[in-house]
This record gives structure tokens, C-alpha cells and sequence, in this order.
């Protein structure tokens, strides 16, 4: 490891400020994941190097969750913007157009990166929505009504100079590649994936919340992923099946960040998502993380009775089958049983006798599973 520039430096600018640091098996790992947590960025790790005149190597590490306000220092005969992340991110984010630093902050919603597809679809689903606001109060909103939402939900309202932006989104992505704010990386499909560097990407996303936009660019990234996933859950037991299933593993930290968000602000988006990653999850080993989400989405679902929330307890039996728990597994096919009943929903109705057929053939009892 201690040959890879990154390291390297690292331990360069180290021994300048200790001159008797050394890399050691104890903390070659640290110093490893902190060059890989910065992306490999000189003047990131150069900052966060100076820091083990204080600090060892882990302590660094753990204090990279807020990278921008560890990484301040550096030469003071160096500019401002040089002599700290924030400062070197902040004067690249001046130097941008309105149209771009629009863009931008929007493109910090999505984690480990996106396709120029979900981009566009983040900026057209916004001036959709806002021209469907713009329309209802057109139509007869009261000046009263408008300010209750307002003041209610002030995310949810975007001025409409904001979203008439003149350039394409490619022509802006192309800008912010050119500013080094976005890395471009090639798919083995021939199109491109690009992502923000994480010190970036901080930067980014609190430019978007002291912009009172997150709630709703952030509610539009969790429809454009909501949609993704539910257009691969039938596809991934066809012949295109391992592909979708590469799709849903490099977007999982998008996905992620969807079911965190809407956990919080929408219960049957969360429900749905998590409803259509089952077979993801059980392909991928993702066992105990499928078994939480779906544990918290039913929670938030509690007092509803859907098709998402039917699927989602099929999801649970499945997982807690899959973890050898029979006993918490078929008191959760009965409680399926019960809620597609309810729903007349023959599909799932017989999706949930399958899981209870499948526990006793386990339990061998073979009467109760041909019944």
C-alpha cells in the first residue's frame, strides 16, 4: 500500500509536521481509507495529512464525516482557496453561472453517482411540477391560501426565474465536468456515469439546503429511483435478469439514500421501493439490510392495508425463512393471508399459501403443506 502517490503523500506531509511518523501495520488501514474517503485529491489529503500532529490516523478517519471542517490549513503563503477544501470548492462554485449552480446543487442528491438520464429527469420533473403549481394558482388560488403553503412548506416551492434554465442539462453537465465539480466515468454500455467527489458533494448539498430546495429535488430522486426499481422487479427473474440486477447494485447508494428519505416523508413511496427490491436483496445476500428496511417501511405503513404493504410482509417471511426464524416467518404469511384478503388480491393471496407451504415442508409437515 505504501506505494501507492496517494499513500505516499500522505506520509510526506505527515513526517513534515512529525517527522517520526511511519506507516505501521496499525495504521497503514486508516491511512488507506482516508486517501480512498478523499478520492484521491492532493490538496485533500495534503490537509488532512497535517492533521496527525494532533491526531493518529483513525481519529482522522472518524472526523472525515464532516470533511470540509476538518480539512482546513495549509501553507499560509498559499491563496485562500488553497489553503482549505471549503475554500478551493466555494471559489469554483463563484466562478459558476446561476444555470450552473443550479444544476449543481441539485446533482448533490444523488450518492455514488448518476446517469445524465436521472439528471435530466430531476430538472424536467421539477419545472413540471412547478408549472402545475404555477397553473392552480393561476386558477384561483387566494393570496391567503398561497401564504399558508408558503410558510407550511417553503421547500416545496421553487421561484420560476429558478427553473427556466437556458442551456440543456448535457450543456451544463459538460460545464461542471470542465470545472472539475463532476468526475465522468464510462459504462460498459457506452454511456457515461458521472458523480461528485464526496468533499464535493458536501459542499453541494449544503448549498441545496440553505437553498430551501432539498425537500423537493430530494422528493424527485426518490420518484426517479421509486420508478427504476419498480420497472426492474419483473425483468429480474427474465433473461435480462443479471443486467437489471447490476443496474440496482451500482444505483444502491441512490437507493439507499430514496428509502432513507422517504421513510421519513412518505410512507408508500418506501413501502413500494422496498416492496420491489426483495428479489434484489435475497439475490445479493443482502439479508438483514433487506429485513430492516422492510421492517421500518411496515412500521410506516401500520395503519394501512395496500398491495406495497402486502408484498413487503411476502418480503419479511421471505427473509426471516431465509434466516432459519419459522416461527416469526409464518406468523408473517398469516398476517399477509390476512391483509390480501381483505384487498381480494388472489395474486398474493397465493404468494402468502406458498410461504406457509414452503414453512411446513421445512417443519415437515406434509399434510399442512399440501393443504
Amino acid at each position: 500500500l505504501n506505494e501507492y502517490p496517494a499513500i505516499a503523500l500522505f506520509c510526506k506531509r505527515a513526517q513534515a509536521v512529525k517527522p517520526n511518523f511511519v506507516l505501521t501495520s496499525e495504521n497503514i488501514s486508516s491511512v488507506a481509507e482516508i486517501c480512498r474517503r478523499l478520492d484521491g485529491l492532493p490538496l485533500a489529503i495534503e490537509l488532512a495529512a497535517v492533521r496527525v500532529k494532533l491526531l493518529s490516523p483513525n481519529a482522522i478517519l472518524e472526523r472525515l464525516e464532516n470533511s470540509l471542517n476538518l480539512l482546513t490549513g495549509g501553507a499560509k503563503d498559499l491563496p485562500s482557496r488553497q489553503r482549505t477544501m471549503r475554500g478551493a470548492v466555494e471559489w469554483s462554485y463563484d466562478l459558476l453561472s446561476e444555470d450552473e449552480k443550479f444544476l449543481f446543487r441539485r446533482l448533490a442528491v444523488f450518492a455514488g453517482g448518476f446517469t445524465v438520464e436521472a439528471a435530466e429527469f430531476v430538472i424536467e420533473e421539477e419545472k413540471r411540477r412547478k408549472g402545475e403549481e404555477e397553473k392552480r394558482q393561476s386558477e384561483g388560488r387566494s393570496v391567503a391560501d398561497e401564504n399558508f403553503l408558503i410558510s407550511s412548506s417553503p421547500d416545496l416551492l421553487i421561484s420560476s426565474s429558478s427553473l427556466r434554465i437556458s442551456l440543456s442539462v448535457l450543456d451544463l453537465l459538460d460545464s461542471l465536468i470542465e470545472n472539475n465539480l463532476l468526475v465522468l466515468k464510462d459504462q460498459t454500455d457506452g454511456n457515461a456515469r458521472l458523480r461528485m467527489l464526496e468533499v464535493v458533494r458536501e459542499f453541494a448539498l449544503e448549498c441545496l439546503e440553505k437553498s430551501g430546495e432539498a425537500g423537493s429535488v430530494r422528493r424527485v430522486h426518490s420518484d426517479f429511483f421509486l420508478e427504476l426499481v419498480e420497472k426492474a422487479e419483473p425483468l429480474l427473474h427474465g433473461e435480462s435478469g443479471n443486467e437489471w440486477l447490476e443496474k440496482l447494485e451500482t444505483e444502491y447508494d441512490n437507493l439507499r439514500s430514496a428509502l432513507a428519505w422517504s421513510l421519513k416523508n412518505d410512507s408508500e413511496i418506501v413501502a413500494r421501493i422496498a416492496a420491489a427490491l426483495r428479489f434484489f436483496w435475497l439475490n445479493r445476500s443482502y439479508l438483514s439490510e433487506g429485513l430492516s428496511w422492510s421492517k421500518a417501511a411496515l412500521a410506516a405503513t401500520e395503519t394501512s392495508v395496500s398491495k406495497a404493504r402486502s408484498e413487503l410482509l411476502l418480503s419479511n417471511g421471505v427473509f426471516l425463512r431465509s434466516q432459519g426464524d419459522l416461527e416469526a416467518s409464518q406468523k408473517i404469511y398469516e398476517k399477509t393471508l390476512e391483509e390480501s384478503r381483505q384487498l381480494n388480491d388472489l395474486s398474493q393471496i397465493i404468494k402468502a399459501n406458498h410461504g406457509l407451504a414452503a414453512i411446513a415442508v421445512l417443519q415437515k409437515d406434509f399434510s399442512s403443506a399440501q393443504t
